[in-house]
C-alpha cells in the first residue's frame, strides 16, 4: 500500500486558498505499471505476435508518453480527492501554479481556487414585504378590449402626415457620436408611432411616405454598453409606408376570432377577465417575490466567491447583447463594460447561496408534484409535449435545472409564510404597467 497523500492549506486571501498536494511516486508508479501492462496485451511490437513483446520493450517504448498521461490524470482525481479529504467547496476551477515532477519524488503540484463561504443566515424570518392589492373594473375590461382591437387592427396607406397610432415602415443606417455609419441593407423596420421610444417616435410625426429625414437620440449615461452609454445616436430615415389603424367591429365575427363559441361581447369580457385576472395575479407574485428576495440580501451580507460572479456577469451579459441585437444595434462587435453588470450579478449569487442554505438548514427538497408542474408548463409550449417531457427526464443536467427553479419556489414560499405582510392598494394598470402609471397612495 503506498504512503497517503501530503496536503496542506493556505488561506491567501478571503475566500481564496492555496492548497499543496503530494501524490507518493509509489502510486503514480503502480499506475503507470499496470497501464503499461494494460498495453502490453494489445500492442504489436515489430518481429512479435500482438501481446506478446517483452514488458521491457514496451516500457521502453511507451514509457515516458505513458507516465505524462497518468500524471495529468492523477492531477485531477488527486486534486477531487483532496478537497474532499479536506471538506473544501472549490468555486470555480483551480489555478495551477507550480507543479514537481522529478524523478523517483512523485507528482507535486499547488493548486489556488476560491471555495464557498459558510453562509451564516442572520435575518430570514419577519421579513417585511408590502403586498400589492387591487380589483379589476369594468373599465379596466373595456380598456382590454379596445387594446384587443389594436392588435388586430388593419393598416391603410394615407397621404396626410403621421399621428401617434399610425404604422410607420422605414429603412434606416445609424451613427453612434462620430463613428461610422452602420447600414442595415435593405431590412425593412415597421413599428406603431408612439408605442415604444417617445423620443425617437416624436421626430418622427408628421412624416410623409417618400420623405429622407433625420432623426436624434442620446442613449442614458448609465447604459451597460459604454460604447454608446451618453452618447448621441442620429439615424438616417427613409420613409416608405405610413398608414393609419382601422380597428375591427366589436362584433361575434371579432369575438369568436378568439376562440369565444358564444360570440358575445358579454362572453369576451368574461374571457378576458378570467385572463387579466391569471396575469395581474402573477404580477403581484412577481412583486411579492422581488421584495422578499430585496429583503433577504439586504438582511443577510454574504461574500460571494469571485467565480460565481463572474459566471453570473456572463449570463447578464448575454443577455444585453441580445437586447442590444433586438434594438438594431451591432451585438457581437460592442464592448459591455462588465464593471456595470457586477452589482446586479453579485446579488444573483448572493441570493443564490442564501437560498441553498435555507433549504439545506430546512430540509427542503424539491417537491416531485411542483418540478412535473414546471416541466408541463414548459412542455405545453410545443407540439408534442410528452415528448418534450421525456427528454428532460432523459437529460439529467436539464432536469436538475428544473429542479433548481422548482426548490427556489419552495423556498421562497417558506420564507413568506414567515414574513411580515401588509397589503397596500393599487390597480390593475399600476400592476401591468408599471412605468406608465402612479401607484394609489
Amino acid at each position: 500500500m503506498s504512503p497517503p497523500m501530503q496536503i496542506s492549506i493556505e488561506t491567501t486571501s478571503g475566500l481564496e486558498r492555496r492548497m499543496t498536494v503530494r501524490v507518493p511516486e509509489e502510486r503514480l508508479n503502480l499506475e503507470i505499471q499496470n497501464r503499461l501492462k494494460s498495453l502490453a496485451s494489445k500492442v504489436k511490437l515489430d518481429g512479435f505476435r500482438p501481446g506478446k513483446a517483452p514488458f521491457r520493450l514496451i516500457e521502453q517504448q511507451y514509457g515516458s508518453q505513458v507516465r505524462q498521461e497518468v500524471m495529468g490524470e492523477m492531477l485531477r482525481k488527486s486534486f477531487a480527492e483532496a478537497v474532499v479529504q479536506q471538506n473544501l467547496r472549490p468555486a470555480g476551477s483551480p489555478r495551477i501554479e507550480a507543479q514537481s515532477v522529478l524523478a523517483g519524488q512523485g507528482l507535486g503540484y499547488s493548486a489556488v481556487f476560491e471555495v464557498y463561504p459558510e453562509v451564516k443566515l442572520r435575518a430570514i424570518e419577519g421579513l417585511k414585504v408590502e403586498k400589492p392589492v387591487a380589483e379589476i373594473t369594468e373599465q379596466d375590461v373595456s380598456n382590454m378590449l379596445e387594446t384587443l382591437r389594436k392588435q388586430r387592427a388593419t393598416f391603410e396607406p394615407v397621404e396626410r402626415g403621421a399621428q401617434n397610432g399610425d404604422q410607420l415602415q422605414i429603412h434606416f443606417k445609424m451613427r453612434i457620436g462620430d463613428g461610422p455609419w452602420q447600414e442595415h441593407g435593405d431590412k425593412l423596420f415597421t413599428f406603431v408611432l408612439g408605442v415604444n421610444d417617445v423620443e425617437f417616435d416624436e421626430q418622427l410625426i408628421g412624416a410623409r411616405a417618400g420623405q429622407n429625414l433625420t432623426a436624434r437620440h442620446t442613449f442614458p449615461a448609465d447604459h451597460t454598453n459604454p460604447d454608446v452609454a451618453g452618447k448621441p445616436v442620429q439615424y438616417d430615415i427613409q420613409v416608405v409606408s405610413v398608414k393609419e389603424p382601422h380597428l375591427p367591429e366589436l362584433d361575434e365575427k371579432f369575438v369568436r376570432s378568439f376562440g369565444v363559441e358564444e360570440g358575445t361581447v358579454e362572453a369576451l369580457r368574461k374571457e378576458a377577465r378570467a385572463n387579466m385576472q391569471r396575469e395581474m395575479e402573477q404580477a403581484i407574485q412577481a412583486r411579492v417575490r422581488s421584495q422578499i428576495m430585496d429583503a433577504l440580501y439586504e438582511r443577510n451580507p454574504v461574500e460571494v466567491p469571485k467565480a460565481v460572479i463572474e459566471h453570473e456577469v456572463e449570463q447578464l451579459i448575454a443577455r444585453a447583447r441580445q437586447n442590444l441585437a433586438l434594438r438594431g444595434i451591432n451585438a457581437e462587435g460592442a464592448t459591455l463594460d462588465r464593471a456595470k453588470f457586477e452589482p446586479d450579478a453579485r446579488r444573483r449569487a448572493a441570493l443564490g447561496l442564501l437560498l441553498s442554505e435555507i433549504a439545506v438548514r430546512e430540509k427542503i427538497s424539491p417537491d416531485p408534484a411542483a418540478v412535473r408542474a414546471r416541466l408541463e408548463v414548459i412542455a405545453a409550449s410545443y407540439e408534442k409535449p410528452e415528448d418534450v417531457v421525456k427528454w428532460y427526464h432523459s437529460k439529467p443536467e436539464q432536469l436538475e435545472q428544473i429542479e433548481s427553479l422548482a426548490l427556489e419556489d419552495q423556498v421562497i414560499a417558506w420564507l413568506l409564510q414567515r414574513a411580515e405582510i401588509s397589503e397596500r392598494p393599487s390597480s390593475f394598470d399600476a400592476l401591468l404597467n408599471p412605468g406608465k402609471v402612479k401607484q394609489i397612495p
